[in-house]
């Protein structure tokens, strides 16, 4: 078991360290899309009062997320390490499908 759980440990550090780097880039591509978004509103003018309020709510739902996912990305583990990697994929994973859902709602 000891054996186990020292094999296990490196790679849970790099899981988390991938999902940080999957949530870092799932908020750049979100981002970008609700730009385009919004630029092909703004250059056409033919965006009705519900769209851009529909627009307006996801902007403000990405940047709670951005800020919830740069918490998160900032934490460091302190006392227990394999606890707090654990704890800290299972929020990795529930930011990431947060801001994963975002940008499908925008079709």
């Amino acid at each position: 078991a000891s054996l186990q759980g020292r094999a296990l440990g490196p790679l849970k550090e790099v899981r988390a360290r991938s999902l940080g780097e999957l949530l870092k880039l799932t908020l750049a591509m979100s981002s970008l899309t609700l730009a385009q978004e919004l630029s092909f509103g703004y250059t056409t003018l033919s965006m009705s009062r519900a769209r851009v309020d529909f627009l307006t709510l996801c902007v403000e739902r990405w940047c709670d997320i951005e800020a919830q996912a740069r918490l998160l990305l900032a934490e460091k583990a302190k006392n227990h390490p394999a606890a707090a990697d654990s704890s800290r994929e299972k929020e990795l994973e529930a930011v990431l499908e947060r801001i994963g859902s975002l940008p499908s709602e925008l079709l």
